[in-house]
């Protein structure tokens, strides 16, 4: 985590100082609840609408390379929402809204405040940080990432599905009111048979 410090510092005063509620997300995240993650870019998920305001604020801010994508591939399809990356020391990707278009369709994740009102508190080096519940991080590795052999994401879902704090009970909540929530339940029954939960 050493490389994102200084670069991660000046991202996360810019956004406390601007009242942007923010959490860690996929990889480094993972690591934070004690799960092997990689860790090779960080994921900041704002709670923020107008990236591309935030983008040129940025550029301000930090002397690396900055990208703003709006349509991004990857192996499963694309992501359909703006996406800031910044590379210096260390790469970040930077995003509010989720959006990916998948096998299972334009698939939205939730985006609501109090996902990161309640995000837990978890140590990145000296940096205390806000981090993506491991609810939220089963959906999105359920969704977008299932199959990743090259990533081993399949093993990070088992890790989170048998992790002591995770909560059944919040991620069912968490889906409740998604128009494919049976589409996940499906997703979520086969792994549940696959490693016997």
């Amino acid at each position: 985590m050493k490389k994102f410090e200084k670069d991660l510092r000046i991202i996360i005063d810019f956004l406390e100082k601007s009242n942007i509620p923010y959490y860690v997300n996929a990889g480094c995240a993972l690591v934070s609840h004690g799960i092997k993650g990689e860790t090779d870019d960080f994921d900041i998920r704002i709670y923020f609408k107008d990236i591309k305001g935030l983008f040129f604020e940025l550029k301000k801010k930090l002397a690396g390379k900055f990208k703003l994508y709006y349509h991004r591939k990857y192996s499963r399809g694309f992501y359909d929402n703006f996406c800031i990356t910044y590379s210096n020391l260390g790469k970040f990707d930077i995003y509010g809204k989720m959006v990916a278009n998948c096998d299972l369709g334009k698939f939205v994740f939730p985006f609501k405040k109090e996902s990161f009102e309640n995000a837990k508190i978890k140590k990145f080096g000296l940096l205390k940080l806000p981090v993506a519940s491991l609810e939220e991080l089963l959906l999105y590795y359920l969704v977008c990432r299932r199959y990743e052999k090259s990533k081993n994401d399949e093993l990070h879902i088992k890790e989170i599905l048998s992790h002591k704090r995770f909560s059944l009970k919040i991620f069912k909540n968490l889906i409740k009111e998604h128009p494919k929530k049976e589409k996940i339940k499906k997703l979520l029954e086969e792994r549940m048979n696959k490693f016997r939960y």
